[in-house]
């Protein structure tokens, strides 16, 4: 009888509209990235990702990974890779971000505060081999990394537009950021 049921209610769950589906905001979110910067960068290709890593912390709502190339098949070179998180309160990804820029960083990596979003760092790896900006707005944690600094920020920008416009479908019941920053991008003084 409960094979029968089981067998009942998969052949129900793969008769559904793949649009009955809902996809994770965090997904959602990456694909508005990816095609805001189809529209700038028309020659990068964005190749979306599954992370199957452990959670960043307890609170960890969602992830959503990708990255853009350049270049023929066979030969992309990497601009620029996006990691978002979905976290259960800006209180947890507060937390998460301050004992970052506080020590959580590898060995080689240098971190100063960045003014971007709610609150953000740059990370530079040795002698500017590799950058990666680390922001949070209300829910979403948001790492960009590549090698150019540039198309890092670029992305980043991108992202953070994205990320706004999603919190404002979902406002969070906590209070707003004291910064506002959305447009803006520059190194913390």
């Amino acid at each position: 009888m409960r094979l029968l049921m089981l067998c009942a209610l998969t052949v129900t769950c793969l008769l559904q509209p793949i649009s009955a589906v809902q996809e994770s905001p965090e997904n959602a979110l990456i694909k508005r990235v990816a095609a805001r910067l189809r529209q700038v960068q028309s020659s990068w290709q964005f190749v979306g990702g599954i992370c199957t890593c452990p959670p960043l912390m307890e609170e960890q709502e969602g992830i959503a990974v990708g990255g853009w190339y350049h270049g023929t098949r066979g030969h992309l070179k990497e601009i620029a890779h996006v990691t978002v998180y979905r976290i259960s309160s800006a209180e947890a990804a507060s937390r998460w971000l301050d004992g970052f820029i506080h020590g959580g960083a590898a060995e080689g990596w240098m971190v100063e505060a960045y003014n971007l979003a709610d609150e953000a760092c740059l990370s530079t790896y040795g002698d500017s081999a590799r950058y990666t900006i680390t922001f949070r707005k209300g829910l979403f944690l948001v790492t960009v990394s590549g090698a150019s600094r540039r198309n890092v920020e670029l992305v980043a920008r991108h992202v953070l537009v994205e990320v706004a416009a999603e919190q404002q479908h979902a406002p969070e019941p906590t209070q707003p950021s004291s910064s506002g920053l959305v447009g803006g991008l520059a190194p913390a003084r």
